[in-house]
């Protein structure tokens, strides 16, 4: 119970694909069993006629000589139309109930379910699923649905009584005429009923799914973490990887042509070649602590570090290794020809 209380987050991604891997996704047989009572509707509604004249020619030996009749004949006779007349009806309802079924899994085809279980003819199981809570629920639903469409037939039966009485006393080919028209009249308020308990049912299979599915925060945890990989090792690694970047500008300041500093906030490292780049290039940069490694660096190796606040700001976000913006080609061509001159070099 307190597991229950404590899995209040809704199920990941990964969750849910788990769960459809094991075969646990929502489906509402109330879908499938309407699916094909709407199908039995359709094949009656287009075929009724068809068949009751099909029944009754086949039966007309049995209706006009009820008397004259070898028994054993007689069965094998209305078998034989029984069989003709109930085929397409039963492959259709057959098709159509599969299709349901695969709609509502998202087509999922779980072989795992068709191996035996040998643990499921445990007596103590057995007698736990018996009398256990959900047992109790599928009673309570199929009375309900026993009362609803019940009511539903017995409507439909109450209209049907006087076309029945008028039939009775009529012909056989009134007969054929009106067995299409009872049978929408019987089928049709039982369908209907049928189709608000499957809408029900669908509502209330996918939201116990959902609950069935629910992660407390340490079981998200513990999926990140499986997932993603530790937070803290993480956070090591992207500490190294940090550490061994600011090395690396460190060490390309020995290159440089100069520093422009902010003078203390900010310093960023600029290599030119004329004969290798078009424009300037970051080679390094950093703010605080990383701004006075890079100054130091640059003193170390005698690269001329020059005050620009503004344009060490401006400079600061361009990418490393990539070349500065056109918009201060002019004040960066001004501050590499002056460092020139003071080291003798021809601009």
């Amino acid at each position: 119970m307190a597991d229950d209380e404590d899995r209040t987050a809704p199920a990941s991604q990964r969750r849910l694909d788990q769960a459809r891997e094991a075969g646990q996704v929502p489906m509402s047989k109330e879908v499938a069993t309407v699916a094909v009572l709407a199908t039995a509707c359709v094949v009656l509604s287009l075929n009724g006629g068809a068949m009751a004249r099909q029944m009754v020619g086949g039966l007309r030996v049995f209706l006009e000589q009820p008397h004259g009749l070898d028994p054993v004949e007689a069965i094998r006779a209305a078998a034989r139309v029984g069989l003709g007349l109930m085929a397409p009806l039963v492959l259709s309802a057959l098709v159509v109930g599969a299709a349901s079924v695969l709609l509502q899994t998202g087509f999922l085809i779980h072989t795992a379910a068709l191996a035996p279980d040998f643990a499921r003819i445990s007596p103590m199981r057995g007698l736990a699923r018996v009398f256990g809570t959900a047992t109790l629920i599928d009673v309570g639903k199929a009375l309900l649905k026993l009362g609803v469409v019940g009511w539903a037939g017995w409507v439909a039966v109450a209209q049907l009584w006087p076309i029945l009485t008028m039939v009775g006393a009529g012909t056989v080919s009134g007969l054929v005429v009106a067995v299409p028209r009872m049978l929408a009249i019987l089928v049709l308020p039982m369908l209907g009923a049928q189709g608000a308990i499957a809408l029900l049912d669908v509502a209330r299979v996918r939201f116990k799914h959902a609950q069935d599915l629910r992660m407390s925060r340490e079981q998200l945890k513990d999926e990140s973490r499986d997932s993603d990989g530790d937070p803290h090792i993480k956070a090591r690694i992207r500490q190294i990887r940090q550490q061994r970047a600011k090395r690396r500008m460190v060490a390309a300041v020995a290159k440089a042509t100069v520093v422009i500093t902010n003078p203390t906030h900010y310093a960023v490292a600029l290599a030119y070649d004329r004969g290798k780049s078009g424009a300037p290039r970051v080679v390094a940069k950093g703010e605080d602590e990383m701004a006075a490694r890079i100054r130091a660096a640059a003193s170390k190796h005698a690269v001329p570090l020059v005050a620009n606040p503004p344009l060490a700001r401006a400079l600061y976000p361009v990418t490393l290794d990539a070349e500065i913006p056109a918009a201060h080609f002019q004040a960066v061509a001004e501050i590499i020809a002056y460092v020139w001159g003071l080291s003798g070099r021809r601009p």
